[in-house]
């Protein structure tokens, strides 16, 4: 049989790659799913600590939850969230989990289950690499004139990663 203090073990897919200002979907359909099983849980709860980290602590990724339906949820409510519930209701909330960051740069997003009633935990981090996007020059008017005349004219510069950090 199973020992009743059998500790949880958290799968993550390996390291990620993404685009600044890209979401990152961790579901199953993604094929970048976070699942937690926990054998001696019993009907217990199950303790689940998450976050995302920047490598130089500039940037503050976003972590969001399509459902946490049937879970206690306290955190920051950007890039730390504490999860209590059934395993079931943490593994829905883990697939449908999504990262996003504003800016490019190395990240870490760390986990820590823990059964409460043994005290046995797992660990486990994903690293996600969020590539530069290049800032983008438009000119949004098609303006003409006849030579010599004097055309206006705006141009527009955007950086998509607004706090862009040499890496």
């Amino acid at each position: 049989g199973i020992s009743p203090l059998a500790q949880p073990v958290i799968t993550v897919p390996g390291n990620q790659l993404t685009t600044e200002g890209a979401p990152l979907a961790f579901s199953p359909s993604s094929g970048r799913q976070i699942h937690v099983v926990a054998p001696g849980l019993g009907a217990g709860p199950l303790r689940l600590v998450i976050s995302a980290l920047h490598s130089l602590g500039q940037v503050t990724p976003i972590l969001s939850f399509g459902t946490t339906t049937g879970l206690t949820v306290t955190g920051n409510g950007a890039n730390v969230f504490h999860l209590q519930g059934s395993l079931s209701n943490i593994n829905a909330a883990l697939a449908s989990l999504t990262f996003y960051t504003p800016d490019n740069g190395d990240f870490t997003i760390d986990l820590l289950a823990t059964d409460p009633a043994t005290g046995e935990n797992d660990v486990a981090s994903i690293d996600v690499f969020a590539s530069n996007v290049s800032p983008q020059v438009s000119f949004p008017n098609n303006e003409s004139g006849d030579e010599g005349s004097v055309i206006a004219n705006t141009i527009e510069l955007s950086d998509p990663g607004a706090f862009d950090n040499p890496q």
